[in-house]
């Protein structure tokens, strides 16, 4: 007897729709198995034809009990003619609601018409914990060589009381098949059988005398390839429930992906009932766990705003977590953002350089949307080539859109904008970052802007090594003009640690330490410093800090005189005569 939800009226479930209000009857787990309870005791009293009658019903609307138990009539031809078409659709309905004796069953129907699929329901209803479907699945591993699954399997048929399995699990410990060899784990196995049978007669006179020794439980891991193997079938085979079951099952042995399968079912209510908070912490759970699948679902939950507020920034922070863990789909998704400014600014440079990861990773979408982008800036940077001379300032805004996107020339001549204020500006530190941003971008010409502005410090530090070696892989790759450069700025580099010399041979003569100072003046006049060289000679002259020698001196004033060096009064001579005399 059921109850009826909407109006109270309490009769046989037979008696559908309800009489009172000719709604359907909505039976609980509880009404299910009085009602299975009741017509097994129609069965004992038989009453064959309400028997059949209330099991077709029930199997009928759904309920995985009555359809397996109907299954079975049928399969066996109790109460109704036997129909094995009929029984395998209905033990199908129950297997894909993950009843195990349900798969089981359908697994050996459906292996007269299609092994591959039979071996999948097998395997699964063992997995669900069938114990009929254990030695079967044991037998068929040991056939294709899995021999370490096989010996799992007929260790769980053994511990259910199958001799068969007792005695091939004792002999691949015996013959070291699939598990380390040893005869106490053998012995242990047969000491299980009280009369061990006939074929297995010599195996246990092998193992007389041998000390039985229990082998250790099977390692957690050891299912961890088979349940992988079908829950991809199950996914390929479009067997929802089974593989949310599967997926269930090495979620809780630790497998990141099914931990994200389960946070997206829980979001979605897809086999569970909906719960966006514990499906969320799934979901970043099996994120933080190196997830690929977890980080795409996150960034399209929060890209998407189906299940949640919708948050750009957080979108594309997995998005990247994705595609740093080799999802070229997720980086091209990113890419995406970036190039439509969806709820952020337009950023082409990031646009394509999501694009090119992309591309990388093998997607061609990405290649078409990167060349569309080239092509893009490539007409933008043409125009503004064209309006530089006549409208700066318009040429200026062209060559910071095509930059944005990218393109190598066009931040070479934004950067040339803005170290000598053509359209805009002046700004030599911007200036600098794009010739640096621009060499990066492959425009090798820019490096010899770049290596000026290291020798001038236009924008940075003054930095004679920088400059020289950033001319110097200019002058390498080929760059017209920079030989001259490199020359000019030695020139200056000499220039400058000759005047540095020449300043502090000066503080030394102050200081009365002439032989210092001259070592000093020597070393700036080997750099042409003039006024270095004529106060080496007052030194000769004067006999400061060395022999007096005038004729060295003489030759030292006429060195000084041909670069152009005057002291018409001898006031410089003076100086020195001065600092001399100085206490």
């Amino acid at each position: 007897m059921v109850t009826c939800k909407k109006c109270g009226y309490v009769g046989s479930y037979i008696q559908e729709p309800c009489p009172l209000c000719h709604t359907k009857f909505e039976l609980t787990s509880d009404e299910v198995k009085a009602e299975l309870d009741e017509l097994r005791t129609a069965v004992k009293n038989k009453e064959f034809d309400k028997a059949a009658d209330g099991y077709r019903m029930l199997a009928e609307d759904g309920y995985t009990e009555a359809e397996k138990e109907y299954a079975k009539i049928l399969e066996k031809g109790l109460l109704v003619p036997r129909n094995y078409n009929l029984a395998m659709e209905y033990f199908y309905r129950a297997a894909k609601k993950n009843d195990a004796y349900a798969a089981y069953r359908y697994s050996r129907l459906l292996s007269r018409e299609s092994d591959d699929l039979s071996l999948f329901w097998l395997i699964y209803s063992a997995i669900l914990g069938c114990v009929e479907a254990h030695p079967l699945v044991a037998e068929e591993f040991a056939k294709k060589g899995y021999y370490k699954d096989a010996c799992y399997f007929y260790s769980l048929a053994s511990d259910a009381g199958d001799a068969e399995s007792t005695v091939r699990i004792a002999r691949m410990y015996y013959d070291g098949i699939g598990v380390e060899k040893s005869a106490e784990h053998a012995k242990w196995y047969m000491d299980k059988l009280k009369i061990p049978p006939i074929y297995a007669i010599k195996l246990a006179y092998n193992l007389r005398g041998v000390s039985a020794k229990k082998p250790a439980p099977a390692h957690p891991k050891t299912l961890d390839g088979v349940l992988y193997r079908l829950k991809n079938q199950a996914r390929d085979r479009g067997f929802g429930p089974a593989y949310l079951k599967l997926s269930e099952i090495l979620a809780d042995r630790g497998d990141a992906d099914s931990v994200a399968v389960l946070g997206c079912a829980l979001i979605q209510g897809n086999g569970f009932p909906q719960d966006f908070t514990k499906g969320l912490k799934m979901l970043i759970r099996a994120a933080a766990m190196n997830s690929v699948f977890a980080n795409t679902s996150l960034a399209e939950l929060y890209h998407s705003a189906k299940y949640t507020e919708k948050d750009i920034k957080l979108a594309l922070t997995y998005y990247d977590a994705a595609g740093r863990l080799g999802s070229a789909a997720s980086y091209e998704a990113a890419g995406d953002i970036y190039s439509k400014g969806e709820e952020i600014e337009i950023d082409y440079a990031k646009a394509t350089d999501y694009y090119n990861r992309a591309l990388k990773l093998g997607s061609l979408s990405a290649l078409r949307k990167y060349d569309e982008i080239k092509q893009q800036r490539g007409e933008i940077y043409t125009n503004a080539t064209v309006l530089e001379g006549t409208l700066p300032d318009k040429a200026f805004e062209l060559y910071k859109t095509a930059a944005d996107m990218g393109h190598a020339a066009a931040t070479h001549r934004l950067a040339v904008c803005y170290e000598f204020g053509i359209g805009t500006k002046k700004d030599r530190r911007r200036a600098f970052a794009l010739y640096q941003t621009a060499v990066s971008l492959g425009d090798y010409d820019a490096l010899l802007p770049l290596g000026i502005c290291y020798a001038n410090g236009i924008g940075t530090k003054l930095d004679y090594r920088k400059a020289k070696d950033t001319l110097s892989k200019a002058e390498r790759i080929g760059i017209v003009g920079v030989k001259n450069v490199i020359r000019v700025l030695m020139e200056q580099k000499k220039k400058k640690f000759a005047k540095r010399y020449y300043s502090q041979g000066m503080q030394l003569i102050y200081m009365k330490k002439f032989d210092a100072a001259k070592n000093h003046l020597e070393a700036a006049a080997e750099l042409m410093n003039p006024r270095a060289i004529y106060t080496l000679g007052c030194l000769y002259e004067f006999g400061m800090g060395a022999t007096c020698d005038k004729d060295k001196a003489f030759s030292l004033y006429e060195k000084s005189y041909s670069l152009f060096f005057r002291d018409p009064r001898s006031n410089h001579k003076l100086s020195v005569l001065r600092m001399l005399k100085s206490k």
